[in-house]
């Protein structure tokens, strides 16, 4: 009786939001050839739309074979070698390692069973295409970059000759406060010359709006910068940087010569294309772009 309560309990368990999908044989070889631990699939779910599958340990690739035969492996170690599949046979009672080989032309088609309390799944998106205007957006920066030249401000710290020199260029971000008060949180820089700066309030639009701020470019003398703030890592915190603390050259250099401050990237599980900029820390530069309002950074 306690063998058959068990039973009982093991298949409701697995079979509680449980959702089945199908997949394509022409799709299956395009995705898994020669590619093992896939994070994503796409596949048709049952709705019959297609769509982006998000892949777990709990993943199941059962291949339907012929004589109404179907073998189960454990999806996220599938992989297609010549005309042999390989995978570890899925088994809910006892776990294997076992590599097992199965001929692709004795299957006529695969489903995908997901078993969970949370759906993953997202539209579907062409990620050859994504990565193709990825490439074409990015292309077209770093043209803008091979040639031509720029104002850069340059601060020197006074009494530490050994300190490294702080470079301000344009279209990158800083967190920068004037002798007025008016201050710029991850503002771009968008234009400088020998004696003035353009700058944003704020990244763009949206962080300005999350702040309860209007979107303002300040245009202002160099001589009117009063303070740079500088990201560190270590703590999550600013160390502010006082202008009269350095001495200020502004020059023009080749473009080439810091090469693109901007770049495109691509959010592989959704298609989506974030647009990041330079941003000063303590460090170095680290890239910012925007979600949702919020800033967003990683280390370049």
């Amino acid at each position: 009786m306690k063998t058959l309560l068990t039973f009982l309990l093991l298949a409701s368990v697995s079979c509680y939001g449980k959702k089945v999908y199908t997949l394509s044989k022409n799709d299956f070889i395009y995705q898994f050839r020669d590619t093992t631990n896939l994070l994503q699939v796409h596949c048709i779910n049952e709705k019959g739309l297609k769509v982006w599958l998000h892949t777990t340990a709990q993943t199941i690739l059962v291949a339907k074979m012929q004589e109404s035969r179907e073998k189960k492996l454990i999806l996220y170690k599938v992989t297609l070698k010549g005309d042999a599949i390989e995978a570890i046979e899925y088994n809910v009672w006892i776990p294997s390692k076992k590599i097992i080989s199965i001929n692709i032309d004795s299957v006529h088609s695969f489903e995908i069973e997901k078993n969970g309390f949370q759906e993953y799944e997202r539209p579907y998106f062409s990620l050859d295409s994504a990565r193709a205007l990825l490439k074409f957006k990015n292309d077209s920066l770093a043209n803008a970059y091979t040639g031509g030249e720029e104002f850069v401000i340059y601060m020197k710290e006074k009494n530490n000759p050994a300190a490294d020199t702080i470079a301000i260029i344009e279209n990158a971000c800083y967190h920068l406060k004037f002798k007025d008060g008016n201050d710029a949180e991850f503002g771009v820089v968008y234009k400088i010359t020998k004696d003035s700066i353009s700058v944003s309030n704020r990244f763009n639009e949206a962080i300005a709006k999350r702040d309860k701020k209007e979107y303002r470019i300040y245009n202002y003398a160099i001589s009117d910068l009063a303070e740079l703030s500088v990201f560190r890592f270590k703590g999550q915190k600013f160390r502010t940087l006082k202008f009269t603390d350095y001495d200020i050259l502004v020059s023009t250099v080749p473009k080439a010569d810091h090469g693109c401050p901007c770049w495109f990237s691509l959010v592989r599980y959704n298609g989506e294309v974030y647009f990041y900029r330079y941003w000063r820390t303590e460090n170095g530069f680290a890239g910012i772009s925007e979600q949702n309002g919020r800033p967003i950074w990683l280390e370049r």
